[in-house]
Formats: structure tokens, C-alpha cells, sequence
């Protein structure tokens, strides 16, 4: 599943985000490998988004396993959220490995290995 995060209000589009993917996490068959990628490209980092990110944390099933990659921009701002999603990765309690990509074709490909 591919999440892109962008839209005209920061708070609307991250609110439809984070119900979105907890809404599929949720769903998620027992047993099966998550796959994930979002696509943060246009996205910009507050409080806000990170409250969200800790929301979805929170709600994401302890049974659940897999990988998210997260793809961001060569920007300061991409560079920041890369550094945020790692530091969320060391504390994350479940089975899920998350890495930082700068391109959607490598973020793809390394999801993939798990299929």
C-alpha cells in the first residue's frame, strides 16, 4: 500500500492520512507481511504531523510485521523527516522495519525483497 501525504490544509490532509493508515493497519490479515510506503515528498513536519505519527504508533496491532519505507526529499525539510523517522523506528514496539529512501524506485525495490 502507497500513502502520499499531501493536500491543501496540513491538519486536514494529515488527520485523513493517519485515519487512513490505521484504518488499513487494523485491517491487516493476521499473519501477512505489511508492506508499506509513504510518500512525504510534499510533506512538511510539525508537532502536529508528529502527534499523528505517534497515533497511528499507538494504534498499529502488536501482530502486525513488516516494512514501511518512508520517501522524502534531498531538502532540509526531507532531511529533517528522514531524522524523525529513524528516531521513531528505534522506539517502535512492534515488528516493523522502517527506512528512509529519497526516491519512490529504491523504496519499491526494497519492499519488494519481501514478496
Amino acid at each position: 500500500m502507497t500513502v502520499k501525504i499531501e493536500g491543501e490544509s496540513v491538519r486536514e490532509t494529515m488527520d485523513t492520512w493517519a485515519a487512513g493508515v490505521i484504518e488499513s493497519i487494523q485491517a491487516w490479515p493476521k499473519g501477512q507481511t505489511m508492506l508499506l510506503m509513504h510518500d512525504a515528498t510534499h510533506a512538511t513536519f510539525s508537532a502536529y504531523l508528529r502527534r499523528k505519527i505517534d497515533e497511528v504508533d499507538r494504534a498499529t496491532p502488536t501482530h502486525i510485521h513488516g516494512r514501511t519505507a518512508v520517501v522524502v526529499t534531498r531538502t532540509a525539510v526531507g532531511r529533517f523527516l528522514s531524522l524523525s523517522a529513524q528516531t521513531t523506528a528505534r522506539f517502535f514496539r512492534k515488528r516493523i522495519e522502517l527506512k528512509v529512501f529519497f526516491d519512490r524506485e529504491s523504496a519499491l525495490s526494497w519492499l519488494e525483497e519481501c514478496l
